[in-house]
């Protein structure tokens, strides 16, 4: 069964996957179904194309990898991206044990940081929303990282354990 908003992702995924003209993908999506108007409007808007595209997608890059997103999470926008493609040099000296990322989100960073091969062990993730350490057990597995992940307020998940290295951006 077509729907109105089924019209909209198509056209929205159009976009995306061929990198066409979007406001041509826009005309033909308002052509197709009026009531696709306000989803082919915001895929077509600059000022949040990659936001909606990513919830209509699923999916947000970051630091070169495909994360899961959906509606119980935010679209992950960190600025410490190029400092994690970069391993944090020279401020990171080495490769460390064990990483934790301190209010992972959908877990780009502690799982950008272990895809890169920036810690010897599984990687440490915890944030104090359940959905979102849902969404980051779900990126560790579809990128096949090993990962703890915990729900809990700050440090509380790691009471009485050490980390070498807590990547932290809650902003």
């Amino acid at each position: 069964m077509i729907t109105k908003k089924g019209t909209a992702i198509t056209a929205a995924r159009r976009v995306v996957a061929e990198q066409e003209d979007a406001e041509e993908a826009c005309q033909a999506a308002l052509a197709a179904d009026a009531g696709a108007a306000f989803l082919a409007r915001l895929v077509a808007a600059e000022n949040v194309c990659d936001e909606v595209t990513a919830y209509l997608l699923g999916q947000a890059w970051f630091c070169g990898l495909p994360f899961i997103v959906d509606e119980r999470v935010l679209i992950p926008r960190s600025p410490i991206g190029e400092l994690i493609e970069h391993r944090f040099e020279p401020w990171l000296p080495g490769t460390p044990k064990r990483i934790l990322d301190l209010g992972c989100g959908i877990g780009v960073c502690g799982l950008s940081l272990a895809w890169l091969r920036c810690c010897e062990s599984p990687v440490c993730l915890s944030d104090i929303s359940e959905q979102a350490v849902q969404v980051a057990q779900r990126n560790a597995k579809r990128l096949v990282i090993p990962a703890i992940s915990r729900v809990g307020s700050l440090f509380s998940p790691w009471e009485g354990e050490r980390f070498d290295a807590i990547v932290e951006d809650v902003s």
